[in-house]
């Protein structure tokens, strides 16, 4: 599944994200991680940055401060299982890998 990534604002609670949205976590000033809402299946889910490697790059400040645009380490969806990655402009869930 492939989604493009929706940047939620900052009044919005972390709990009403939709598939495929997003929430930086700031701790003064750094990156600790973000909420993500699967776009797979929708579940909502913090990943810290020192867990997965986030890459961001400057963005549009009128929109948004830092756009998201890899995931080193993709971290598996806390429901579906499927693995959450990040390219520019999209956030994907791919089938977990079953094992023979």
């Amino acid at each position: 599944m492939k989604l493009p990534i929706q940047y939620a604002p900052a009044p919005k609670c972390v709990r009403e994200l939709d598939p495929g949205e997003v929430k930086r976590t700031l701790g003064r000033s750094y990156l600790v991680g973000y909420n993500i809402a699967c776009p797979g299946c929708g579940w909502r889910a913090i990943y810290l940055h020192e867990e997965v490697g986030f890459i961001e790059e400057p963005a549009d400040p009128k929109v948004f401060p830092k756009a998201l645009v890899g995931i080193e380490r993709p971290p598996p969806c806390m429901k579906c299982g499927g693995l959450i990655g990040a390219e520019p402009g999209f956030l994907t869930c791919s089938p977990p890998a079953v094992a023979p």
